[in-house]
């Protein structure tokens, strides 16, 4: 799962400035992963960072907080919910593995 969590790091960071190239290499890179590991609760899990952190993103936005320097959609990158995703899959996977040896 690191592997997973740094290899998303590095498109962004090298892509940047390329969001839709970023955003259809994470979302190829993401898909196989997600079958990859066949678990229902964690493809949720991955949704839930897809959906809900950007529309935080967009929130704290709206009220002033921060800015992107390039936003594609409501002030944010196009590649941002595939950074969410990955971090809450990243998590979410972390936990399920200490949960299973206690």
């Amino acid at each position: 799962m690191f592997f997973f969590a740094a290899l998303t790091l590095a498109v962004i960071l090298v892509l940047w400035q390329n969001p839709f190239v970023s955003a259809v290499i994470l979302g190829g890179f993401h898909i196989i992963v997600l079958v990859y590991l066949k678990s229902r609760r964690l493809f949720f899990t991955y949704l839930f960072g897809f959906m809900l952190g950007p529309l935080a993103e967009v929130l704290a936005i709206l009220a002033g907080a921060w800015t992107y320097t390039v936003p594609q959609f409501f002030g944010i990158p196009v590649w941002l919910p595939f950074l969410w995703g990955a971090a809450t899959l990243t998590a979410g996977y972390f936990v399920s593995l200490r949960t299973k040896y206690e």
